[in-house]
């Protein structure tokens, strides 16, 4: 018998920061009418290389995990613009891209996506957050990336490297750059494979991690 999405206030929480999320807004012309999107590469040219559907492949995988469920996981996008978006663990996302999509949208034009029940706003899904995204980063900062940074056994790096008592920060580079560039301080580089690996499974591993470290199943 599955368990129930169950959250918790009680213990520690990780932060994921899906980072340089490229989210920005294009008005295009549909069959005759203006509307807006998110920009895309377009898979006829090469003029463009801009890929907002990581952070929906990266998403479908968090909000999945039993970290996520038992509420010890919170979960912020940071754009290439600076826009902070908070995620509700308790989102159940489209899970193709093309619904999800439209949901960015109205964040990034109306600052929040709440669920709707006869009518009536309920429960915030996602929420633009004001500040820098320093104010809503917690504990030690730790910049996961797919290469180029020292390679670590992500469970051993968690179980001795960390506090298991303390809140902690990871961040996962969500656009085509090889590298994350940051405007703010991180404690520590690492990487917890030899191969080019996709920001989704970034996030799995320390997610995985994590639900070791708190023995949750």
């Amino acid at each position: 018998m599955r368990k129930k999405r169950r959250m918790s206030t009680d213990g520690p929480t990780l932060t994921i920061v899906l980072e340089q999320a490229q989210f920005e807004l294009v008005n295009v012309k549909r069959g005759g009418t203006m509307r807006t999107e998110l920009l895309s590469s377009d898979p006829r040219t090469a003029e463009m290389n801009v890929r907002p559907e990581l952070v929906h492949q990266t998403l479908l995988n968090l909000l999945d995990c039993p970290l996520c469920k038992s509420g010890h996981l919170k979960i912020l996008i940071h754009t290439e613009s600076g826009v902070v978006i908070s995620v509700s663990p308790s989102i159940r996302i489209p899970r193709t891209y093309g619904r999800f999509a439209p949901l960015i949208v109205k964040v990034l034009e109306e600052g929040v996506l709440r669920t709707v029940v006869e009518g009536e706003e309920g429960e915030t899904l996602m929420e633009r957050l004001e500040g820098s995204i320093e104010q809503h980063m917690a504990g030690r900062r730790v910049v996961l990336e797919p290469n180029l940074s020292k390679l670590v056994e992500i469970n051993q790096y968690v179980n001795h490297q960390l506090e298991a008592a303390a809140d902690h920060t990871f961040i996962i580079g969500v656009s085509t750059a090889e590298e994350v560039e940051l405007a703010y301080h991180v404690d520590d580089f690492i990487t917890v494979s030899e191969y080019e690996v996709a920001a989704s499974y970034l996030a799995t591993k320390v997610t995985t991690a994590f639900e070791r470290l708190y023995a949750i199943e």
